[in-house]
């Protein structure tokens, strides 16, 4: 769901792609999905993080695209996590609440169950998220990348 966060954040820089994140969760959350507008502010700190990541040079290779993955996560779960436990008590109704629960049922208590939860379910996610935005924005005709300042960070 972040991707096209990601490939704003990288043609066109921090500011447009926090925007785009955050408008596109609350447009979500009014159309179909309560649940992602409360995400939105999330969402908007994925496209600034990636905007800042492209901005210092870390979306040059597929490396450097996984470190950003791992950078946006650790730093959305900064975020998320109090969203998921003050506002949701922990369940979101997605896939990662299994995790969770298991957690919970391990004897873990709610926060470090949703701290385990938010930054596993997310390094994956958002490391696939950067190798595919990454990779689309190299694949982008020149002619197009050309009109994008930012893109110079991805496609040089």
């Amino acid at each position: 769901d972040s991707i096209g966060t990601v490939i704003v954040a990288l043609l066109a820089g921090p500011w447009a792609g926090g925007l785009t994140g955050l408008l596109t969760n609350l447009i979500w959350g009014m159309i179909s999905d309560p649940v992602a507008a409360a995400f939105a502010p999330v969402a908007m700190i994925i496209g600034i993080v990636a905007g800042l990541c492209a901005k210092y040079g870390l979306f040059k290779t597929w490396w450097q695209a996984i470190l950003s993955g791992v950078i946006i996560s650790l730093t959305l779960s900064v975020i998320a996590i109090p969203i998921r436990v003050y506002m949701f008590g922990g369940v979101t109704g997605s896939g990662a609440d299994f995790i969770t629960a298991y957690l919970l049922a391990t004897g873990r208590d709610l926060f470090s169950a949703v701290i385990t939860t938010v930054i596993a379910d997310n390094l994956i996610d958002k490391v696939v998220t950067t190798l595919l935005a990454w990779g689309i924005v190299k694949g982008l005709p020149k002619r197009f990348t050309a009109r994008f300042s930012r893109a110079s960070a991805v496609t040089e």
